[in-house]
């Protein structure tokens, strides 16, 4: 698996900086909303944290297997997969144009 960084939304399924590196340390992103999907059971959780380690959303599957949906998240200053209930699910982040 591998995280898809163009587009929109966003996949991330992979531990690690998504937009945190040296160069993308000021990237900031406007999110629209996150979804948390493909988790195996219900228990399953995925946290994404941003560059300066403030949890932006944490994640727990729900008893019907139904994506689970953030409210409005809004501006972020980049963006660390931080935890994932292993092999289970990942992330569609939907950014504003």
């Amino acid at each position: 698996m591998a995280n898809v960084l163009s587009g929109n939304p966003l996949k991330i399924d992979t531990l690690g900086d998504v937009y945190a590196t040296p160069a993308q340390q000021s990237c900031r992103m406007n999110i629209a909303h996150i979804e948390f999907v493909g988790y195996s059971v219900a228990t399953d959780e995925g946290i994404l944290t941003d560059n300066e380690g403030r949890e932006v959303w944490r994640a727990h599957g729900s008893d019907d297997m139904s994506p689970v949906v953030s409210q409005d998240i809004g501006w972020v200053k980049g963006l660390i997969a931080t935890s994932f209930t292993l092999g289970t699910g990942f992330f569609l982040v939907y950014l504003r144009p």
